[in-house]
């Protein structure tokens, strides 16, 4: 059996996103040499109220990681996104994001649309409630079969 990746967040450089409003790390990916790819795992940091990049064709699955909950206006209705929550929406869709702490950062899945199909989830371990800041870990968990499941914008928990 392999042993699991381990990726270190901070060893892993920041990309511009595609509108040059933020910035993302990109975990993992199916990107061809010129840079094409059918699915793609990021983190990405949002700093103050930001735009989100388009994605025409592409599943997007959003995990808030915290620090506390995002705020979300997806295609004009309002969400607010708490930590460990997840959200998916088409990558055409005009979404804005107003983290409510500063240092927020998301999990991102993306998919293309087409037969194949992704899963984002994520859970946090921690050692003690008390100082679950100091001893906490996030874990990601890929697998080769996706799908993009979560939550819509329209839906009621």
């Amino acid at each position: 059996m392999n042993a699991p990746l381990v990726v270190e967040y901070s060893a892993i450089p920041p990309t511009p996103w595609k509108n040059g409003r933020g910035v993302t790390r990109n975990l993992f990916d199916d990107a061809t040499d010129a840079g094409v790819w059918t699915w793609r795992v990021s983190i990405a940091e949002i700093t103050g109220t930001q735009p989100y990049s388009p994605y025409p064709g592409v599943r997007r699955g959003q995990v808030a990681l915290g620090p506390g909950a995002v705020d979300l206006r997806i295609d004009g209705r309002d969400l607010v996104l708490d930590p460990e929550e997840i959200v998916v929406f088409d990558g055409e869709a005009e979404v804005t994001a107003s983290p409510r702490e500063a240092g927020f950062l998301d999990l991102n899945v993306m998919t293309a649309v087409t037969p194949g199909r992704a899963t984002c989830s994520a859970s946090t371990i921690r050692a003690s409630q008390k100082r679950a800041t100091e001893s906490s870990s996030s874990w990601l968990s890929a697998t080769r079969h996706w799908s993009t499941e979560g939550r819509w914008p329209d839906s009621t928990p």
